[in-house]
């Protein structure tokens, strides 16, 4: 949503990744910038984006609507202020077809609005392969936001099968349902920083947090 000055790189990072059997799927939630030419012009360009234009509802309804219209076999999440690192998705999907589990994780850099790099990130004590509910000890006993997350990972497409986001949150919605995508799972942990966060001021994450009413 309204992320014009940095969508483009976002876009460019998901389709000059290494794995190219891909399907984009941009979600315009009703950005009054230009935002939707920016997405329409990606399709234009290249076969392998879809864009979906909605009223505004937030995060949570825009993870939907792409779930909602998604194809393939996995699924990954992208804010679109963010970018990713050439090689995320065929080093997650790689860890996924070879561990047998039905995820993958990584961990992330940071970096400010001019894409320079700053310190922190997301890592996790846990590597290989883990029993997905434990990325909550993590949580607890590190302080680690790894297993909170869901752009930081690949997901089979059928854990999502009767499984939506809550769009009652206007944000920390990964934490509605990923305790539900956990149960019975495993996980594959990588630590490998391909991910890498945009911190910007005035963003949902860096205000103060208020009840959606």
């Amino acid at each position: 949503y309204n992320t014009e000055q940095y969508l483009p790189a976002c876009i460019e990072s998901v389709l000059s990744q290494t794995f190219r059997d891909l399907e984009l799927i941009l979600v315009n939630d009703g950005s009054p910038d230009g935002s939707a030419a920016i997405c329409d012009a990606a399709a234009r360009a290249d076969a392998r984006v879809r864009v979906i234009h909605k009223l505004n509802g937030g995060p949570a309804t825009a993870a939907n609507a792409g779930l909602d219209a998604a194809r393939g076999r996995y699924i990954g999440f992208v804010d679109s202020d963010d970018v990713i690192e050439p090689a995320m998705y065929e080093t997650l999907y790689k860890a996924v077809r070879q561990s047998g589990c039905a995820m993958a994780a990584c961990g992330s850099s940071v970096i400010d609005e001019d894409g320079r790099t700053l310190p922190g990130g997301v890592t996790s004590t846990l590597e290989g392969r883990q029993d997905a509910l434990d990325l909550f000890y993590d949580v607890f006993q590190n302080g680690s936001m790894y297993g909170m997350l869901s752009w930081n990972k690949l997901f089979d497409a059928g854990l999502f099968a009767h499984i939506r986001y809550d769009e009652s949150l206007l944000f920390g919605d990964d934490c509605s349902i990923l305790h539900l995508i956990y149960n019975g799972q495993s996980v594959y942990c990588l630590n490998d920083r391909l991910y890498r966060y945009r911190y910007r001021a005035g963003s949902i994450t860096s205000r103060l947090f208020h009840i959606r009413q």
